[in-house]
């Protein structure tokens, strides 16, 4: 039997063999600085599309695919 000992990304959940590897993977992830703007469908609950900018300045549009979980009240 081989023991083989591996490193995991905490914020993209990757496996590496080398620490090194896994630090860098993990530096090389930016943060979300702010929502820049929420699009709505007239008077829908969720968003449709968000506008996010990142710690480095660069925003990007994300859009709704589907609703995960909705609490039924």
């Amino acid at each position: 039997m081989t023991e083989k000992m591996f490193y995991m990304c905490d914020i993209c959940k990757k496996f590496h063999d080398t620490k090194e590897e896994c630090e860098k993977c993990e530096s090389s992830h930016t943060s979300v600085k702010s929502i820049k703007e929420c699009e709505y469908i007239y008077d829908g609950p969720y968003p449709y599309r968000i506008n996010i900018e990142f710690a480095d300045g660069t925003v990007a549009a994300y859009d709704l695919y589907k609703i995960l979980q909705e609490e039924v009240l």
